[in-house]
């Protein structure tokens, strides 16, 4: 049946009565409600100006008439509207109720949590009893059915992030611990920055009644919206070159480094080895060059004898293939093979007795025969010698 009006000095005292699916709340419980809501209005006129007191009455009116056909969504605009204006403990209790009609329970224990806290607070509102256990009643009936969720994210959180759950801002406060959310797929955005740099990221998680879900959002990095910084022009002046007169240093005394040319082992036994052999070399190729002067001595006796005469004459020599020709052949081969034998035995004579005497004695032992560095003078070379 339609909601009937009790008006007493002006005022509505029952806006209306039974609906289908209505809570077990009975007709003396609503009437009772509906009654201190309006009666709100006459306590604090004070607060609110005559147009908005009359505006007021009106959409709680208009609202209990939505309630009662079923069209709980509007009920509810007109209930919000009406507390906007003034907000009482019965008017927080009739928001929770159709709060709880359309399904969004976690506002609906959060109203119903404020018309216990505010009723609390005042002792004068009218009809206090009733609204408190009608709202206590809200309160115990929706905890079971609400939801918690956890939106996870690392910290600390940059400070250009908003956060909405379900569509409502997330109080920071509410960051990384459990907070009450109607069951369901349960969508968080997060938007870090503002304007055209802005980032976002979405997240959906399921949250069962009664249970506790955990949403891990990644927060993506922040684009910096400043300009790089101008580069400043550097203005330089160009130097100009300056000769210095460069100072002459000169160069300490060096100390000759020797630098081995031969060297000898032990003894000097190899050293004396190359010269013996050097000498009897020596000794046979003068011994050879001896024979062959010998020799070159024998052939020109044939042309040159005791008498002033020899066996052949010069002409016979002219003649080619005689035994002249042969003769002056073998004695020009024979002085050759003399000057061979005495110029190779004088060199190897010199070199025998150049080893024997860089050759080290047996009572000592030396590794630098010759040595030779850098030094002074114009030249610039030392050499030191040992023996």
């Amino acid at each position: 049946m339609r909601g009937r009006g009790l008006w007493h000095n002006g005022q509505v005292l029952v806006l209306f009565g039974p609906r289908a699916g209505c809570r077990p709340v009975t007709l003396f419980a609503w009437g009772l409600l509906s009654g201190a809501a309006v009666l709100a209005i006459g306590a604090q006129a004070h607060a609110q100006t005559g147009q908005e007191i009359a505006t007021r009455r009106e959409l709680l009116e208009s609202a209990a008439t939505a309630r009662e056909h079923g069209h709980h969504a509007e009920a509810l605009d007109l209930y919000i509207r009406a507390g906007q204006i003034e907000m009482t403990p019965s008017v927080q209790a009739f928001i929770a109720d159709e709060q709880m009609e359309v399904g969004q329970l976690a506002e609906a224990l959060g109203a119903a949590d404020l018309c216990v806290r505010d009723i609390d607070r005042d002792p004068s509102v009218h009809n206090r009893e009733v609204i408190r256990a009608h709202c206590l009643s809200l309160q115990n009936d929706l905890r079971p059915r609400v939801g918690r969720l956890v939106v996870e994210m690392p910290t600390p959180t940059p400070p250009e992030l908003h956060i909405t759950v379900a569509g409502r801002v997330l109080n920071p406060a509410l960051y990384n611990v459990a907070s009450v959310v109607t069951p369901g797929d349960v969508p968080v955005v997060a938007i870090v920055g503002h304007g055209d740099s802005a980032q976002t990221v979405t997240v959906t998680t399921h949250v069962a009644a009664g249970a506790t879900a955990t949403a891990h959002v990644i927060l993506p990095t922040p684009v910096s919206t400043h300009p790089p910084p101008e580069a400043v022009p550097v203005t330089t002046t160009p130097t100009v070159p300056v000769a210095v007169p460069a100072t002459v240093v000169p160069a300490p005394p060096v100390t000759p480094t020797p630098v081995p040319i031969a060297e000898a082992h032990e003894g000097g036994g190899t050293v004396r080895a190359l010269a013996w052999t050097s000498g009897i070399v020596a000794f046979g190729a003068l011994v050879g060059g001896a024979v062959a002067l010998g020799y070159q001595h024998s052939y020109a006796s044939d042309f040159n004898g005791p008498s002033g005469t020899g066996q052949y004459r010069v002409s016979d020599c002219l003649v080619a293939g005689s035994g002249c020709a042969t003769t002056q052949g073998q004695a020009n081969t024979a002085q050759s093979l003399a000057w061979v034998g005495f110029i190779t035995g004088a060199v190897l004579a010199g070199v025998s007795t150049t080893l024997f005497m860089l050759s080290p004695s047996d009572s000592h032992t030396t590794h630098t025969a010759f040595a030779c560095g850098d030094g002074p003078g114009l030249v610039g070379v030392s050499c030191t010698t040992t023996f």
